[in-house]
């Protein structure tokens, strides 16, 4: 199982404005086909938002997710029929877990075989105290899996009153 490389994207750096440009050229892919199935029946009004969710269903892959919490670790599951490591790109971004990739298609037709470009574009906010630079992830049976450690707990404390504390100064002071 190869690895997949984790990149961090600096907040207002080249990477994250690259990780908006691709996700507004996402909605605006969508955004046409949904305009172009508009056109299709004949610019009726009153199915704007069948028309998205149709064009979202064409040109987008639904991107099914299960966090599990492990005792020293999160592992993000997230379901990617038809993508291989290759295909899929993970970042971080401030507190977020961003997921991209693109693959095409060959379809045979009856006349003519065509290309089929599906994307996923996948973010979910890191868990609390998520260690980034030790991140693992890897495709195994059209899943990505993420590991993500998680930092130590702190040890309980015990609080004792001024005086409590005063007592076991002295103690320690006298032995």
């Amino acid at each position: 199982m190869p690895r997949i490389e984790i990149k961090t994207a600096e907040p207002g750096g080249d990477l994250a404005a690259t990780l908006r440009k691709r996700f507004d050229g996402l909605i605006e892919d969508v955004r046409r086909r949904a305009y172009e199935l508009f056109e299709q029946r004949g610019y009726r009004n009153g199915s704007d938002l069948d028309d998205w969710f149709c064009a979202e269903k064409e040109l987008l892959f639904p991107a099914k997710c299960i966090v599990t919490k492990e005792p020293d670790s999160y592992k993000v599951s997230v379901s990617i029929p038809g993508f291989t490591g290759k295909d899929l790109k993970v970042y971080t971004l401030g507190d977020r877990l961003v997921v991209s990739g693109e693959v095409t298609e060959k379809s045979a037709g009856k006349q003519s075989s065509t290309e089929e470009r599906r994307s996923v574009f996948y973010q979910c906010t890191l868990p609390p105290g998520s260690r980034v630079n030790a991140m693992t992830a890897q495709v195994e049976h059209e899943t990505l899996n993420i590991n993500i450690p998680a930092e130590a707990k702190p040890k309980s404390v015990q609080v004792v009153s001024g005086e409590e504390a005063n007592e076991q100064n002295r103690a320690l002071t006298a032995a």
